[in-house]
Formats: structure tokens, sequence, C-alpha cells
């Protein structure tokens, strides 16, 4: 179920469904909104394909954590960290660091 959420909502199939809902309102004569749904698409891909908007909501969402101090931690205790801004693959068969993307990786090194 997780791989069919994740394959269903990427942006190639968005900018397909935008696409063929432009060529609707195109092909029904409904100009405005042909215009518009142009308008608000070409905007969409604007800020999807710019590093701009991703990267101030990362510096806004770590700007609210502080930075762990690793002194402060019980060695004792198992401790889990969160990567911001990344991916991963959720394979058993492979080490933890492999299971990183290289910017998650990256990050947390």
């Amino acid at each position: 179920m997780l791989d069919f959420l994740k394959s269903s909502f990427s942006l190639a199939n968005i900018f397909s469904l935008w696409a063929f809902f432009c060529l609707i309102c195109y092909w029904l004569g409904k100009k405005k909104l042909f215009q518009w749904s142009v308008f608000l698409g070409l905007l969409f891909l604007l800020v999807c394909s710019t590093s701009y908007v991703p990267k101030k909501l990362i510096r806004n969402l770590e700007a609210q954590y502080e930075a762990i101090n690793t002194e402060k931690l019980d060695t004792a205790q198992t401790y889990y960290i969160h990567v911001l801004g990344a991916g991963y693959d959720l394979d058993k068969n492979l080490q933890a660091t492999s299971q990183l993307d290289l910017q998650t990786l990256g990050r947390l090194t």
C-alpha cells in the first residue's frame, strides 16, 4: 500500500493530470478557466522546481529545534535520529547507513 501511495502522488502524475485538465478546458472553450489553470500550473511548477521554497521550509522547521548535545546523552539508552529533508530505503538486508540517501547521509554526518 505504501508503494502505491508513493507512486500515485508524484509530481509527474500531478502535472499529467493538470495538462489533461487544461486540454479539456481548451476543447470545451472555457477560456477563463483554461487561462487560470495554465497560470496556476506554471506557478506550481516554478515553486516545485526551485530550491528556494523547500530550503526555506526546512530552515524554518530546523530552527524550531535545538542542536543535540551528545555529552548529555545516556550511553546505555537507544536513541533514534530523524534526519529532515531527504529519503531512505527500508531494506532490512542493507546496513543502516546503506539504507540512507546520499543527502541524508551527508546531513547525518
